[in-house]
């Protein structure tokens, strides 16, 4: 049983999020096991804002990245739901890296991120995993998160792409 993935077949993954701090924070474990089983990974993310973190954490982790043999990619996401113009740099720098790096797969995480990512892979013809943090759209949550306006919001983010 094979379970490590030879050289000369080696897939790219990228792991998607919106902030730097969302990889620092949750998303490590998720590196180094895609690594132990041979994989060659990719993170893209917006390093310059990093979100919670700050920018020399940031910094520091593209170094531990870079220590890894992971290759880091910045991306221009906003937080929030961005903006149009926003969406669509950070919707063709994904893209560009898909294709430069041979990437066969994503594993997104944050909204924003994942509907950009989703959209890329959807675009490219790649596996797309997209690992939910927080659930705002869920029986019992506040009814803020989970009002008509959230959805529609959402709905038309997505419909942009």
């Amino acid at each position: 049983m094979k379970t490590k993935i030879q050289e000369n077949d080696k897939r790219q993954i990228i792991i998607v999020a919106t902030t730097a701090s969302m990889i620092e924070q949750f998303n490590m474990n998720n590196i180094k096991i895609l690594k132990e089983l041979g994989y060659g990974v990719h993170v893209g993310t917006n390093f310059k804002n990093p979100g919670t973190i700050t920018n020399e954490i940031s910094n520091g982790l593209i170094e531990k990245l870079t220590k890894l043999e992971v290759k880091c990619h910045q991306i221009d996401f906003k937080r929030g739901i961005g903006t149009p113009s926003a969406n669509k740099r950070a919707f063709r720098q994904l893209c560009n890296i898909v294709e430069n790096e041979n990437i066969s797969g994503i594993h997104t995480h944050s909204p924003l991120g994942s509907i950009i990512s989703r959209r890329v892979a959807h675009k490219l013809g790649i596996k797309v995993l997209y690992t939910a943090h927080g659930f705002q759209f869920f029986k019992g949550g506040r009814l803020k998160d989970c009002g008509v306006k959230s959805r529609k919001r959402t709905k038309l983010i997505e419909t942009i792409f």
